[in-house]
């Protein structure tokens, strides 16, 4: 199984959020049933810097999300 996690925010997470995502992601991770994780979030969010090693864990960034000019993020079609 292939997992994507997108973060669209405005550029900021929350901190209970970010706790989910330390605690949940690893686990994720080394199960057996997932092939590939696709971890996408805004620049301004390091996620990858959260983590020493994921196995199966790709990190990538994407656009801030805009309320009012949101357009999709052609970025995930090579992925």
């Amino acid at each position: 199984m292939k997992i994507a996690i997108i973060n669209l925010t405005g550029g900021r997470m929350s901190g209970g959020y970010r706790k989910y995502l330390i605690n949940v992601l690893p686990k994720m991770a080394m199960h057996s049933a997932v092939e590939a994780i696709l971890c996408a979030s805004p620049l301004s969010i390091d996620i990858q810097n959260w983590f020493n090693f994921l196995p199966k864990v790709i990190f990538i960034t994407c656009k801030s999300f805009k309320w009012k000019f949101y357009r999709p993020d052609n970025h995930f079609s090579k992925y």
